[in-house]
Parts: C-alpha cells; structure tokens; sequence
C-alpha cells in the first residue's frame, strides 16, 4: 500500500435531467494522501459537494476511475458502497443529522451498531471517544438540549468512533458563529494528523488558517491546487525601533485594533519560506511594491490579509512604506 487513500482519474460527472444535461464535474484527475487536513473551495454549484459525495459512496461517477487505498471502486455496487461507508468513512453534515430525542452516548452508539463488533469493543470505542472529543461530562444529555456547538461535536464523535480511515465533511461550520467555528476547526485539525480529513467549506479565513492543502474548485474543475505545507510565512510591521512579527489572520486584527489612527511610518515586509529549506531564501521572481497615503486601519487590514493568503508564493516580497494616518 502506498501512500495515498484517494486517487481520481479523468473523472467527470453528468446529470440527465430528461433531454438536458449537467455537467457537475469534468476531468477532475487528483491524489488525497492517507493524512493531512485538505479544505474544498469554491462558489455555489463550483463541483466541491458532489466531488465529496463521490469519495464518501453517496454519489457515483458517469465517467472515470476512482480508487481508494488502492482499489478500485469504480463499479462497486450499491451493497459494496453501503459496506465502503460503514467501514471507511465518517462523514459531517452542516445539519448535524443527529436524533434530538436521543442523548449524546445513544447517537454516538448508532454508528457502531451497523458493524459486526461485539458490546464491549463498542462500549471502549464510546468512552474514548467521548474523552477525546470533549464530550464525557455531557454524554446522558438529551441533544435536543445541546447548543448548534455542540451538536457538531456529536456529529464528529460519531464520525469518529467508527474508527474511519478518512473523515469527509460537508460545511461542517456553515451554522456555528465564529467562536465555534474556531473549536470544530482545531479539532479536525488534530484528527488529520492520523488520517486524511477534507473539508468543503466557503470560509475561506479558516481555510487558510487549518489546512495544509487548499483546493479552489469552478465550474466542476479544479482551478487552483495549494499545497500549504511546512510552509512558513512572516509578516513583519516596523515603526521606527519596534516590530511585530504576525503570523495569521488573529495576530494581525489584533495589531491593527491596538493601534491608534497615529502619524507614524510603518514598513511591512513578508518572508516566506520552506521549513525544510529555512537557511535558503530565495530572491524574489517579482517586485510588488506600494506607496500609499492616508492608509486606514482597515486598508492595512486588507492589503495584509491579500498578503497572507498568497502562500503558494515561494519568496520574500517587499510590500513597500505604507503611512497611517487619521
């Protein structure tokens, strides 16, 4: 077995709506590896759910190859994907699909109860998991009790407690405010370190922030494959004697609310580098340079941010002087 758990080949997808058709996905030819967090991009009706819902055995393809872990599933029937999911997969919805009338313990216990193990494995498999996801002190409550949070933390234990070898998830955030969003976000985070987690998502500030890779999608192709990656990128403000080195989206909001509209000068300059090559930096292929006047806060805040998602960029770039003034 080698290292990838998906690999797509000259796939396309075509629904027949009587004598028209739709074209969902064309030629989509890509590899997903046995870990990593991968985040799914794309506007509304760009191809990225029914992509997923090809890797999860919900949908099947018109044309194509799809193997997984090697195998070929391509003209698996439906039996063959109804065992492929229960045995691989642990999926997230936006809504939760979580039973309201039924306590957390006794949602997580479903997806256990359509395998062939034995009480006592099951029973170990829900106290773990329960630890692990943060939900023990809670597990006799009734969901329909619990908050939008919460019910998300449900849906991913049950995801989880299969034991899957990927987890799929499909906006796993699109109904949880910011704060939420943050704590799903980490926590499929920390599972992609084991196996392979890929997310379709519009938010694309945790996109960047979480994934090692990101796949833009339109049209049903893919337009843009970043792969992000023991990669490191340093945004450093100087005012005179002082300078702050940013590192995401947090770190520079942060700066630029605690600081005042004053009349100072405030170079930025970014670096961005390989881990693995961190003693070579390389000299820029292109030149951007900026000189603005009368920069407001919110300004920096999105010329910086633009800066911070151009992370397939392998080189130093000197963004210029930038003067911010009431």
């Amino acid at each position: 077995m080698g290292d990838r758990m998906f690999r797509l080949s000259n796939v396309y997808k075509i629904y027949i709506q009587g004598e028209q058709s739709l074209t969902a996905l064309s030629d989509i030819s890509i590899e997903f590896q046995k870990r990593g967090f991968v985040s799914i991009t794309g506007e509304s009706g760009s191809g990225k759910t029914t992509l997923l819902n090809i890797l999860a055995g919900f949908d099947t393809i018109s044309q194509g190859k799809v193997h997984f872990d090697d195998v070929d599933v391509s003209t698996y029937s439906e039996d063959d994907w109804n065992t492929y999911y229960c045995e691989n997969v642990g999926f997230v919805f936006q809504e939760y699909n979580v039973i309201e009338q039924l306590s957390v313990e006794e949602n997580i216990k479903l997806a256990l109860d359509i395998l062939n193990i034995d009480d006592e494995t099951k029973n170990k498999r829900i106290e773990e998991v329960l630890i692990k996801i943060g939900l023990s002190d809670i597990k006799d409550k009734q969901v329909s009790r619990l908050s939008g949070g919460q019910k998300q933390r449900v849906a991913i234990a049950r995801a989880c407690v299969k034991h899957p070898k990927v987890i799929l998830a499909d906006e796993p955030t699109g109904n949880l405010d910011y704060d939420n969003s943050i704590k799903i976000f980490e926590m499929l985070k920390e599972i992609s370190r084991d196996i392979p987690v890929i997310v379709v998502t519009h938010n694309n500030h945790m996109a960047y922030k979480y994934s090692d890779r990101i796949i833009r999608m339109a049209d049903g192709l893919i337009v843009r494959d970043t792969f992000l990656d023991n990669k490191k990128i340093e945004l450093t403000i100087t005012s005179g004697d002082s300078s702050e080195v940013i590192h995401d989206y947090d770190e520079l909001s942060v700066f630029v609310l605690s600081h005042p509209n004053e009349k100072n000068e405030y170079r930025v300059n970014v670096l961005k580098r390989e881990l693995d090559e961190i003693e070579e930096i390389r000299e820029p292929r292109d030149s951007h340079d900026y000189t603005k006047k009368n920069l407001s806060k919110k300004s920096i805040l999105k010329l910086s941010k633009k800066v911070l998602e151009m992370r397939k960029i392998r080189y130093i770039m000197s963004i210029g002087v930038f003067a911010i003034t009431t």
